[in-house]
C-alpha cells in the first residue's frame, strides 16, 4: 500500500491538516489491518525537519549561502529529532507516530 496523501491547502490551518494528515492516515492504517496489507509505505515530506534552518549552519545551507559554512559541521541524519515548521508539518509527525 503506498500513502501518499497530505493537506496542503493552507500550511498553518489545524482543522484540514488534522482531518487528512492524521485521521486520514489512521484510516489508511485501519483499513490496512483490516484487510491483512502487510507493509505501507507513507510518503513524508522534508518540511519535518524544516526547522533546522532557523539556525547554523542549516540557515546558510538553504540559502546558498556556501562559502559561509564551516568546514565541519553537524549531519543531520534519521536519528535527529524532527523540526516541523507548520501546522501542516505538525500533522505529518503525527501521522508517522500513528504507525
Amino acid at each position: 500500500m503506498l500513502h501518499l496523501s497530505a493537506y496542503t491547502e493552507d500550511m498553518n490551518e489545524w482543522e484540514g491538516a488534522e482531518r487528512v494528515n492524521i485521521r486520514g492516515t489512521y484510516k489508511v492504517y485501519e483499513a490496512v489491518r483490516i484487510h491483512g496489507v502487510k507493509r505501507v509505505i507513507l510518503a513524508n515530506s522534508g518540511g519535518t525537519m524544516l526547522g533546522y534552518k532557523l539556525e547554523s549552519p542549516y540557515t546558510d545551507i538553504a540559502a546558498g549561502e556556501y562559502d559561509s559554512i564551516p568546514q565541519v559541521y553537524p549531519i543531520l541524519t534519521h536519528l535527529d529529532r524532527v523540526r516541523p515548521n507548520s501546522i501542516c508539518y505538525v500533522t505529518k509527525v503525527l501521522g508517522e507516530v500513528l504507525v
